[in-house]
């Protein structure tokens, strides 16, 4: 995603994202909070590398290798450095697989359980469908070109989500900008 990716027209604010399955850049609304943590994103690598630096990502890679500059001692426990590069989605994944090791991320039968990135994609569409969010706007926001596979993601309502997280043992937050959206929206908690 571009660091320059934000777009306002009034009170409404847009993010400039890329959709792989139509592969081309497309505008979409946003809430205000949501604009205001990209901002802070913003923020934080104009300070980190400079407002013109050429690095033109809105998430950079981080590391603790000592060869990239960072103090030693053990993952997650040590501050991370920023680098102006690319994070790399081959390396968000085996992160992932860390943090669930140091975790200790158990499933209901007590056997480890793995976090991976297109577990929050899915769960993010199962809470829109849950706040009765249009199916239209769901397969957009997930790059959908048809209203195919929202079924799917409908079945599992939010009662279910936290059936499941409560049988592993994991805890659901559901933020502000959640919760304000419903209360915007008129939809009930």
């Amino acid at each position: 995603m571009p660091r320059q990716c934000l777009k306002q027209e009034g009170n409404q604010w847009f993010i400039l994202r890329w959709i792989e399955k139509r592969k081309h850049w497309r505008f979409y609304q946003i809430h205000p909070l949501v604009a205001e943590l990209v901002r802070e994103q913003q923020k934080f690598l104009d300070s980190q590398f400079g407002c013109d630096s050429d690095f033109d990502k809105l998430f950079c890679k981080t590391s603790t290798a000592n060869k990239d500059g960072a103090r030693q001692g053990k993952r997650f426990e040590i501050d991370p450095i920023y680098l102006p590069e690319l994070l790399a989605s081959t390396i968000i994944n085996p992160w992932l697989k860390n943090f669930s090791e140091k975790a200790d991320l158990k499933d209901k039968y007590g056997n480890r359980f793995y976090l991976k990135s297109h577990q929050f994609r899915r769960t993010k569409a199962s809470i829109m469908a849950d706040c009765e969010t249009e199916d239209e706007y769901i397969a957009a926001v997930l790059g959908h070109g048809s209203l195919d596979m929202l079924p799917h993601y409908r079945k599992r309502s939010l009662e279910k989500l936290e059936k499941d997280a409560s049988a592993k043992g994991m805890l659901i937050c559901m933020d502000e900008s959640l919760l304000l959206s419903r209360e915007n929206s008129g939809m009930k908690n």
